[in-house]
């Protein structure tokens, strides 16, 4: 690990961005100091006269020596910045290179895959911990697929997790996120034991949730990347509810996805980039979300959900218990790892105070 002078363990890369700035908030709130980084000189400086003059650092990405002066002295490093399939790798990198623990907002699963393909051996001879989706998104997901393989008592045969969201609003990063993921095709779903292709949409089942028959569609998330590593289940699938309707209609053209991707892509960006940078405060608050992951195997079912709202406040929550846990020196796991694999499921439940709820 670096040293240097500044007195900020931590690093918020990407911090003007919506989740950067809440992530920023959910560290002043815990009095955690931390220091600021990305590539606006003006926003920097805006932001850490909010924040009481924090230390700044403007980052070219293309430019190793300025990634490098911005993560000397940090034990952890929050990265906020993205689409991270365009602008996420250089940081991850640097962190992975030079033995400093990373924690990111993704919920990409091409640059989860690209993390572990690339960074994972490099993380572990260097000493750190490099986390991708440690969000919302993924993180509570993965720690509910640990409760619920732990429960089940065996190595799950399946474990199926599902996302209902209700009311949401979504940032401009959300956005772009969400069609980089649409143009991609390379979706995968973890099936028998290897990764494998899967067009978006190709299951389509019906599920209780709330006490309703719900419809909800298969789709690509980085738990089929992290999730089997710690709890060896031979499939891990992902859904999220759509309409009755829509999900049909998804269905039906699953296969034509990947040839007209491009051409969605190209329209739908002047909307994705469009609008305010992200949901208020009121607008946040009244996006309610179930988490709800099945486990099955040796003749046996489980099922448990995690349910709240605001998943962008909660994801600066997110970030900041990962930080809190490096600076307390708790991290043990080294590597390109799942989020149980380092913050481990029971104590990160507790410490968010999550209610896990058996279904």
């Amino acid at each position: 690990m670096q040293t240097s002078s500044s007195s900020a363990l931590v690093l918020v890369h990407g911090a003007t961005g919506f989740t950067g700035r809440l992530i920023c908030q959910s560290l002043a709130k815990r009095a955690i100091p931390f220091a600021i980084s990305g590539r606006n000189k003006t926003k920097l400086a805006e932001l850490s006269a909010r924040f009481g003059g924090v230390e700044s650092h403007v980052v070219d990405v293309t430019a190793r020596e300025s990634l490098d002066r911005a993560i000397l002295g940090r034990k952890i490093v929050c990265a906020a910045a993205g689409p991270f399939v365009h602008v996420g790798e250089p940081m991850l990198a640097a962190c992975a290179n030079k033995g400093v623990h990373y924690v990111d907002t993704t919920g990409e699963q091409p640059f989860v895959k690209l993390a572990v393909e690339r960074y994972g051996a490099v993380a572990e001879s260097t000493g750190c911990s490099i986390v991708p989706a440690m969000a919302y998104e993924i993180a509570i997901a993965d720690w509910l697929a640990s409760h619920a393989t732990s429960k089940l008592g065996v190595d799950p045969d399946e474990l199926v997790i599902t996302y209902n969201v209700s009311r949401p609003a979504t940032s401009r990063g959300t956005r772009r996120s969400m069609l980089a993921m649409l143009s991609s095709d390379q979706t995968k779903q973890y099936v028998h034991g290897a990764l494998v292709h899967e067009f978006i949409a190709e299951h389509v089942r019906e599920v209780k949730l709330r006490g309703k028959a719900v419809t909800t569609v298969s789709f690509p998330s980085p738990e089929a990347i992290v999730t089997p590593t710690h709890t060896r289940a031979k499939t891990v699938r992902t859904f999220m509810r759509f309409s009755p309707n829509m999900a049909k209609v998804m269905h039906a053209s699953r296969r034509l996805l990947p040839s007209v991707a491009p051409a969605i892509a190209w329209l739908m960006a002047p909307i994705a980039g469009s609008g305010s940078e992200g949901p208020d405060d009121a607008a946040r608050k009244a996006t309610r979300f179930d988490i709800v992951c099945e486990a099955s195997g040796g003749g046996r079912k489980v099922s448990f959900s995690i349910s709240g709202d605001d998943p962008y406040g909660l994801t600066g929550e997110i970030q900041a218990y990962a930080a809190q846990c490096a600076i307390d020196g708790k991290i043990s796991a080294r590597g390109v790892v799942a989020p149980s694999v380092a913050y481990p499921a029971a104590e990160a439940i507790k410490a968010l105070q999550f209610d896990v709820r058996e279904l």
